[in-house]
């Protein structure tokens, strides 16, 4: 079977039915055309960069210790956080999750995460990148969502707590080098959907990468970027408010091809969007129909939280 192709969007000229309907038939899509500045980006991975390459005993300074939700500098192996960078370890991230429910999405700035605690003491001019990449992302996915809620009429009074009053989590995946060759039918992350209502993703050009799952397609898709582009999936939250319209994108990474795994350090920028954690997520009536029965409802803070004390959760939108 051919490889389908993931859409491409150019936020500047095309339609919002336009972005809408390639996330409907694709339930992934690249998007340009976004404004977001190269220096942002830029910025952001030098000083993460940085601070992945300091000793274990200054990144544990930070390390999250399992309360409440994930933030802070996490080691990952498989789908498990684990103590320290042990043989194990597939990958190291750090994530900042939003100061509150009620923090502005287009106005976030340092002073909105004074309650965040787990800010590195190195390198300098960590958390200004951190939150200037935050606060694009912030702006760039309620842009997104708002246009998918006019083409799909949603209910524009449920809107502010997908738009202005917004959660969301900023998150760098540091992927280790794998200088051994890895267990046959291992994968750097498993399958899976994503928790909340978008996930907004850029990579680097590392082996051993991001491939996505595409609707009715039994093929995995590798995704391969551009300049400039950045990838918009959607996931279980926008998926049960859709009523299964929009479907959470299935995708995994996988090791790199074998010899390469030496020069296969990855880096990943990913920002979670989620609705207020205090919303109870009702499919709306303009996406039920007799061929897309109701789904139950899905409070959004209870979904997240199951997830960090259950890493085994299912790979679709029906948790």
């Amino acid at each position: 079977m051919t490889t389908r192709t993931i859409p491409r969007i150019n936020l500047e000229t095309d339609s919002p039915e336009d972005l809408t309907d390639a996330l409907v038939g694709a339930s992934c899509a690249f998007v340009t055309g976004h404004a977001l500045p190269q220096e942002v980006r830029t910025d952001l991975l030098a000083v993460s960069r940085e601070f992945f390459d300091l000793t274990p005993s200054e990144t544990s300074r930070v390390q999250w210790r399992g309360d409440g939700i994930w933030r802070g500098w996490q080691a990952l192996a498989g789908n498990r956080v684990v103590e320290d960078l042990s043989a194990s370890a597939v990958l190291e991230r750090f994530e900042l999750p939003s100061a509150s429910d009620t923090s502005a999405a287009s106005n976030l700035r340092h002073s909105h995460f004074d309650h965040f605690n787990l800010w590195p003491r190195h390198p300098v001019g960590f958390a200004a990148a951190w939150t200037r990449y935050h606060a694009s992302l912030a702006a760039l996915s309620s842009r997104i969502m708002n246009s998918i809620s006019e083409v799909l009429k949603l209910p524009t009074s449920d809107l502010g707590k997908w738009c202005e009053n917004h959660h969301g989590s900023l998150v760098v995946n540091n992927y280790l080098p794998q200088p051994e060759e890895p267990p046959k039918g291992t994968l750097r992350q498993r399958a899976h959907t994503d928790l909340g209502g978008l996930t907004v993703l850029w990579a680097d050009e590392a082996p051993g990468g991001l491939e996505v799952r595409l609707p009715a397609h039994d093929e995995w898709t590798p995704v391969e970027f551009r300049d400039g582009d950045l990838l918009v999936q959607p996931g279980d939250m926008l998926a049960r408010w859709t009523n299964g319209v929009l479907r959470a994108n299935i995708h995994r990474v996988v090791n790199p091809p074998p010899g390469l795994g030496s020069s296969s350090r990855r880096i990943s920028i990913v920002y979670f969007h989620y609705p207020s954690l205090d919303t109870d997520i009702v499919p709306a009536e303009s996406c039920v129909s007799t061929d897309c029965p109701r789904m139950p409802p899905m409070h959004a803070g209870e979904h997240l939280r199951r997830a960090v004390h259950d890493p085994k959760r299912r790979t679709d939108p029906q948790v």
